[in-house]
């Protein structure tokens, strides 16, 4: 089962989240501190069954208000026939998927929304047993249905779940020994009665599918992945656990998940076992660990006496207590551990991690990024952060807003580039800002364009992919004011460079200013875009509405360049960026594509 997607609501200070959509693999939740983002996890991890919802979950303001999760998950062909055949459904439907959506209330009450019945042909009209049977008591008192009884013709009352299907196999018996018989009454009394009969075999039909309906519901929520909640991994990887409680040991469970791990050969009584099985769990352990630990060399070294098992970190041939070693160091050694036999272990699980690699610097913290898209090959994972590095500025479609409304209650955007929270955005932008500081360093072509602005960059190295110009370098200047600071040392380097400006004011300044402050430009090497103000007028209203800002045309008023004044251009650009991947030149509008050609040839003639 896959979470498609999730909304929280009355749970500690979030009063309605929306929704939040997941990816396939790796989601995640970036926000200011208090924004909620800590509580959405805890929220989620409330979905596993058997967890209930704590009462410090409900929202302090109002008490009456009861903590509610609602989530959509997917349900693939085979999990769809294990659920129906354990139901014991005549018909299994033929389908690839279909999707569910799965509520769960405080404390531990959970409903299956209707429309997953509906999909294999079922309704759910709950019809309690007592009042089936109360229903009962009245159909007796029918003139008809009397006579029958006082002539042995007995009906059957329900006694228990169990007797429904029994009774509603009788019933339609003794319907067609009602029709057979007269007793002397007139048609409309007789009519009346088999009125009332079928009426009771309806109920009796629609409590039957009752039943399989909860068989089903049953079995879907035995289905349900667990939600693992790490927070801060505070408990500490242990320096030794006793022989006597490996069998038990959750560290030790762990490791036999991701090594090779063997508990009987360490209990064991074969010695030379032992010491070639000491060898080669080692040197397969550090194998996989060093993939995702590149800082330094250091290792983990499990070794074991007649009493106890030891853990040692050796680091430059000496060898270290885990307990003494840096905060930093033990997070990771447990997160590696723990995250890893989550992913592997034959459970349904999705991992929930609350900013992971705090204790990390920008490296460590990329392996972390590392290990989480391997556990994600197997598991969901979905996690919390304020770090640039762990948000890769070529796969923002994962980035989760958690924002705070004008009542201050917690809310997810989906969309990142429709924000214009600065602080909000601040980890995206800055991960943004490392992906652009590369285009200065990597200055391995001839053609190089420094521009004005972060949307310049985007929206020209998405044009030149499109319009088949990959053989031109854009690069952020910085601002007008930088762009001849930033040519001044690719030029040193050996580059050759232009300037391109927006066609405003600074293309005057910097006309007019090259003499005086930078006497190494000439003004054959400054160029200005093809149309009026900034880069977002290259494009046609309909193609900008349709993949840069994703809003109805209508609603642009003035330019494009006007339109997005005082809001967040750069997202908006970089989602054109992504967007580019999906459309090729033939799907923009003639006005695009004829300015984008203009403006390729001026770049072009200027080399």
């Amino acid at each position: 089962m896959k979470l498609k997607k999730f909304r929280v609501s009355n749970f500690k200070s979030i009063s309605d989240s929306g929704d939040c959509y997941l990816e396939e693999q790796i989601t995640l939740l970036a926000g200011k501190n208090e924004a909620g983002k800590t509580s959405l996890l805890e929220a989620l991890e409330c979905l596993t069954v058997g967890k209930k919802f704590e009462d410090k979950s409900i929202p302090i303001e109002n008490e009456n208000l009861k903590p509610v999760v609602h989530a959509v998950f997917e349900i693939d062909a085979k999990d769809i026939e294990e659920i129906c055949r354990e139901a014991e459904m005549a018909e299994i439907p033929e389908a690839k998927f279909l999707e569910v959506e799965i509520s769960k209330s405080y404390p531990d009450i959970y409903i299956v929304g209707e429309a997953f019945f509906k999909a294999l042909g079922l309704s759910y009209e709950p019809i309690e047993l007592s009042k089936l049977q109360a229903h009962f008591a009245e159909v007796v008192k029918v003139p008809i249905v009397a006579e029958m009884e006082q002539r042995g013709h007995k009906i059957g009352i329900p006694e228990s779940e169990e007797t429904i299907s029994v009774r509603h196999t009788e019933l339609f018996d003794y319907i067609a020994k009602a029709k057979a018989e007269s007793f002397g009454f007139d048609d409309k009394i007789k009519e009346d009665s088999l009125e009332i009969l079928n009426q009771y075999l309806s109920a009796l039909e629609i409590h039957r599918k009752n039943n399989l309906c909860k068989k089903i519901e049953s079995k879907l929520l035995s289905c349900l992945p667990n939600f693992i909640l790490f927070k801060s991994f505070e408990d500490v990887f242990p320096n030794e656990i006793p022989l006597q409680n490996l069998q038990e040991n959750p560290w030790v469970k762990d490791l036999v998940c991701i090594s090779d791990l063997n508990v009987s050969t360490i209990l064991g009584t074969n010695e030379r076992n032992k010491r070639t099985h000491k060898t080669e769990l080692n040197t397969k352990l550090n194998k996989d660990f060093s993939k995702f630990w590149s800082q330094d060399l250091t290792a983990l070294n499990i070794d074991w006496s007649n009493e106890k098992l030891f853990f040692w970190i050796e680091e430059n041939g000496r060898y270290y207590e885990p307990e003494i070693r840096s905060q930093g160091r033990k997070w990771h050694l447990a997160f590696y551990i723990r995250v890893s036999a989550r992913a592997r272990e034959n459970v349904r699980n999705v991992i929930l991690i609350d900013e992971p690699g705090l204790y990390l610097h920008a490296n460590a913290q990329r392996d972390i990024l590392s290990k989480l898209e391997q556990a994600a090959e197997q598991v969901q994972v979905v996690f919390t952060t304020h770090s640039p590095y762990l948000i890769e500025p070529d796969k923002l479609e994962r980035v989760r807003l958690i924002l705070k409304d004008n009542e201050n209650k917690t809310r997810v955007e989906n969309k990142i580039h429709k924000v214009s929270d600065k602080e909000a955005l601040t980890p995206i932008l800055t991960a943004i800002g490392t992906e652009l500081n590369k285009g200065i360093i990597s200055f391995d072509k001839e053609k190089n364009v420094i521009v004005e602005g972060v949307s310049d960059y985007f929206y020209l190295t998405a044009l030149s992919r499109l319009f088949g110009k990959t053989d031109l370098h854009f690069v952020f200047g910085g601002g007008a004011g930088n762009m001849p600071k930033v040519g001044t040392i690719m030029m040193g380097w050996g580059c050759k460079v232009i300037y391109l400006y927006d066609n405003d004011q600074a293309f005057n300044d910097a006309t007019k200013n090259i003499r005086k402050e930078w006497v190494h430009l000439t003004a054959d090497v400054l160029k200005k875009l093809p149309v009026n103000g900034s880069i977002e007028n290259i494009f046609s209203k309909e193609d900008f509405a349709k993949y840069a800002v994703e809003i109805d045309v209508n609603n642009i008023e003035g330019t494009n360049a006007e339109f997005v004044e005082g809001q967040d251009k750069v997202l908006k650009s970089r989602r054109f960026l992504e967007n580019s991947n999906k459309i090729s030149k033939n799907m923009l509008t003639e006005e695009t594509v004829r300015n984008s050609d203009n403006l390729f040839e001026i770049i072009e003639k200027s080399f």
